[in-house]
């Protein structure tokens, strides 16, 4: 079985400040960078997932996908061993949860911050 790896990062200048996100596909040579004016670094993390499994949704992959992500924040809260206690993200983790509901051969996973290409792609 075939497995597809999705990277994924978000931050901003400041906290709040400019927020972008990185995703990268390596096995489709996809890349994207995008600003998305001002937020947090939570806020920008989770548009980074929401931008990936909207990705991985176009993709229709048959086989296994692994969203990785250093946010051990919001890992941990799609994976439902953290509450959603900020009322500023409370829509996007909803957005996110609702995509992999829809995808459920979708695993997102934490990854420490020097595996993630995507992260460098924000450096």
């Amino acid at each position: 079985m075939w497995e597809t790896e999705v990277y994924v990062d978000g931050g901003c200048r400041g906290n709040p400040g400019p927020m972008r996100i990185a995703v990268t596909v390596p096995a489709t040579n996809f890349k994207i960078i995008k600003e998305l004016g001002n937020g947090t670094n939570n806020k920008a993390e989770y548009l980074a997932i929401i931008y990936g499994l909207i990705y991985v949704k176009r993709l229709r992959p048959k086989e296994k996908v692994f969203i990785y992500s250093d946010s051990n924040l919001v890992v941990n809260q799609l994976n439902g061993y953290y509450k959603v206690k900020s009322d500023s993200i409370k829509q996007l983790h909803q957005k996110a949860t609702k995509l992999l509901q829809e995808l459920p051969n979708v695993t997102v996973v934490h990854i420490p911050r020097e595996s993630n290409p995507a992260g460098f792609m924000l450096e």
